[in-house]
């Protein structure tokens, strides 16, 4: 068996290094053997400062604060209404606060507006419009017409613009033509 074992590295005897390497690799296999699974499944090391939030804890304490001054106002309000029998002192004395001198003036000029604007408005509904899209089809034409009596080349051939109220034998093409389309 020894002569058909072929080392890594040259020995003088093929015996001797068969059987050194028969108990290096014996030893490595009673190893792998007895070696057991390591998974790591502590808990992960604690950072205070990812689950302690000092900020989020300072605008709470705030709040807290807010919260209780206006409970302690809203308390002192109630214990004077119980008080007082419920009276509302809805009369403002302030300076910045009272009737304005100009008001009756100031309330006068808005009827004043918003009549003339009630009259612009009925001016406006009873006008007709004068808007005439017939005439201003032909105006076109007949520009359209004279462009092409002026230029020197001829203009682009577009698609004809009759509408069908009008049908192609009544329609003017010109200012004394008829039925002659972009005729010289």
């Amino acid at each position: 068996m020894h002569r058909r074992y072929r080392p890594y590295s040259p020995v003088t005897c093929l015996l001797l290094k068969q059987r050194w390497d028969k108990v290096v690799f014996e030893s490595n296999m009673k190893k792998i053997r007895a070696a057991k699974a390591v998974i790591d499944n502590r808990a992960p090391i604690v950072n205070h400062h990812v689950y302690i939030k000092l900020k989020k804890h300072e605008y709470e304490t705030e709040r807290e604060k807010v919260i209780i001054r206006d409970n302690q106002e809203l308390y002192r309000k109630m214990y004077h209404i119980m008080r007082t029998r419920g009276r509302i002192d809805h009369i403002n004395t302030s300076l910045r606060y009272r009737k304005s001198e100009n008001a009756t003036k100031h309330k006068n000029e808005l009827i004043r507006v918003a009549k003339e604007n009630s009259a612009i408005l009925k001016r406006l509904s009873e006008h007709e419009p004068n808007y005439n899209h017939k005439q201003d089809l032909m105006d076109y034409l007949e520009s359209e017409y004279y462009l092409k009596k002026i230029s020197r080349y001829p203009p682009p051939k577009r698609p004809a613009l009759i509408p069908f109220h009008l049908g192609p034998k009544k329609m003017k093409y010109g200012p004394k033509t008829r039925n002659k389309r972009y005729k010289n």
